[in-house]
């Protein structure tokens, strides 16, 4: 016979949640009627950016985080399965470079850094504890109304850094590509110019290559790319992290002409200008994505198409680029949407916010099956206006976002101009209208928002210290400029209870909570005045740092910010871009 002491285990049976039957464990049950249960084995637990669930192939399922802008990634709990690792793999690409003016050469690709299990340029495990890594998402370079392109910016995840891509050069003026992530193609005149050199971080496995060499007679150098030097445009990397489906990053671009500009989220960069096209090519945005496995799906989706994640009984489907929904549940799918367009741009020297894009929400039903699959586009945000350049001052549109041509969201209105160069002061109407500037002496009215989409903008003043009026939002119109204050963007609105996921980060904070989108963004102000603050839905608010950090938040739909500086480079003064649209479907699970 054996003795039991305590919570000593004497002969034992074992039972089928693999406890032992001990004299404790007889104990609780007669005092409770129950066995204690632990809880299953899991994988890590984070919160940020937007989620994205998916497998992989059996037994392999993953769980991303998906940042298009910056933010934080929150590990509050480890692993408590033996089997799921307590590490991460990534995904860090850097803004694009910009091309150069003047017959100038096209930027570099962003830096590309990942350790991705398989991936041709994987790097060492990188394990996590419980605690908050930031995520910086590093912007495109700016192009210049005359000469280099800016180069992009960094993108950070902890200790991981990837270096923006180089900016083009001037065709006819520098010789030398610039180096970056990637390097920007050689210039062309008076002789052929070297490429800027790739991996600026000096990384191994590299993060980027060069660019190539411009020829005065084989025409303008072009951009490197993760994947190969340049050439015809170095080309990018493809990969398997934000879905099972691989996409391409930071390629680099080819010679001038369309589309010249790189998309938000991929690294890309800008054509150079070929003396052809209005202006050389912005770098596009860069993206930073964190995946680890997870335990298990506990439901399947009934659709496919965008970063799908699963909370409060539905199945959400989030589109930041632009694809395509199909139903393959084999019955109707009775769904809820989101559609928000892209916003404006905002207004160089003072003149007014950029419009938040249209924002549009109800239910539809889609037909299963592939012919009766949904076009999905995700608008791209307006640039903002800058002097002296073939846009002028006043800010530029953004571009629809759809989900199926019949629910179409109008892209936001362009921030009215500032200063006296420009006469077109008004702001554009736009799924929300953009702010009044004060060009050409007159104090400019706010462009008018789409009906059941947006708001009107506010108006701009003339009377010394100018001001230029806020752009409209989804949730309420931009303010009025006055004397020596810029007018704030108008206000956006909280996306429906059944897209917010606590564990995502999609929107920005506004009134009691998080979630906020299609905000307005900030008038412009003379110097020594007040800045325009940009409304809660990422929208920008003004100032002077050249169309940085006065843009709106990427797939937001946020209007771009005005700047406030007139002062003695009024070429190093850009409004802010507006932010990128974003398409979110949801359906009960």
């Amino acid at each position: 016979m054996t003795k039991h002491i305590g919570n000593r285990i004497g002969i034992a049976a074992t039972v089928g949640t693999g406890g032992l039957w001990n004299i404790y464990n007889q104990f609780f049950y007669q005092k409770q009627g129950t066995w204690p249960v632990p809880p299953p084995p899991s994988g890590l637990t984070a919160t940020g950016g937007v989620i994205s669930d998916y497998t992989t192939g059996p037994g392999a399922v993953y769980r991303a985080h998906v940042f298009t802008s910056s933010g934080t990634f929150t590990v509050s709990s480890l692993a408590t399965s033996p089997t799921l690792p307590n590490s991460v793999e990534y995904l860090v690409v850097a803004g694009g470079g910009a091309g150069g003016y003047g017959y100038g050469s096209s930027g570099g690709g962003g830096g590309f850094r990942t350790n991705v299990s398989g991936h041709p340029l994987a790097g060492s495990a990188y394990p996590v504890s419980a605690s908050s890594y930031t995520i910086t998402v590093g912007s495109g370079g700016a192009n210049s109304p005359a000469g280099p392109g800016g180069n992009g910016s960094p993108s950070v995840f902890g200790t991981i850094t990837s270096t923006g891509g180089g900016g083009g050069v001037g065709g006819a003026s520098v010789i030398a590509g610039t180096p970056g992530g990637s390097g920007s193609g050689g210039g062309v005149y008076p002789a052929g110019g070297a490429g800027g050199s790739g991996n600026a971080g000096s990384y191994t496995p590299p993060e980027g290559n060069p660019g190539a060499p411009g020829s005065p007679t084989g025409g303008y150098g072009t951009g490197g790319g993760a994947g190969a030097p340049g050439a015809a445009g170095g080309a990018g990397s493809p990969i398997s992290i934000v879905t099972a489906t691989p996409v391409t990053y930071s390629p680099g671009a080819g010679p001038g002409g369309n589309p010249n500009s790189g998309p938000a989220s991929s690294g890309s960069s800008g054509n150079g200008w070929d003396g052809v096209q209005p202006a050389a090519g912005n770098g596009g945005s860069g993206i930073v994505v964190v995946r680890y496995q997870i335990a298990q799906l506990t439901v399947t989706a009934k659709a496919t198409g965008g970063a799908i994640s699963y909370y409060g009984g539905k199945t959400i489907h989030t589109f930041l680029n632009s694809g395509t929904f199909t139903n393959t549940s084999g019955s109707p799918l009775s769904v809820e949407y989101v559609v928000v367009a892209g916003g404006a741009g905002g207004a160089s020297l003072t003149g007014g916010g950029g419009g938040a894009g249209g924002y549009l929400t109800s239910t539809t039903t889609v037909s299963p099956g592939a012919p009766s699959a949904i076009t999905v586009q995700v608008g791209g945000g307006g640039n903002g206006g800058y002097y002296p350049g073939p846009a002028s001052l006043r800010g530029n549109d953004g571009t629809p976002s759809y989900f199926g041509t019949p629910i179409t969201a109008s892209g936001g209105g362009y921030g009215g101009a500032g200063g006296f160069q420009d006469p077109t002061q008004n702001g554009n109407p736009g799924g929300s209208g953009g702010g009044g500037g004060n060009g050409g002496g007159g104090n400019g009215t706010g462009g008018s928002g789409a009906p059941g989409q947006g708001n009107a903008g506010g108006s701009g003043v003339t009377s010394s210290p100018r001001a230029g009026g806020g752009g409209g939002g989804a949730g309420g119109s931009g303010t009025n400029g006055i004397n020596g204050i810029g007018g704030p963007g108008g206000i956006g609105v909280q996306l429906p209870t059944s897209f917010r996921n606590p564990i995502s980060s999609v929107g920005t904070p506004g009134p009691g909570g998080q979630f906020y989108i299609a905000g307005g963004g900030g008038g412009g102000v003379a110097p020594g005045g007040t800045t325009g603050t940009g409304g809660s839905g990422g929208g920008g608010s003004s100032n002077a740092i050249n169309g940085i950090n006065n843009s709106a938040i990427q797939n937001t739909g946020g209007g771009g910010g005005s700047t406030n500086s007139e002062g003695p480079d009024p070429s190093a003064v850009r409004g802010g871009s507006g932010g990128s649209g974003i398409v979110i479907i949801a359906y009960p699970s």
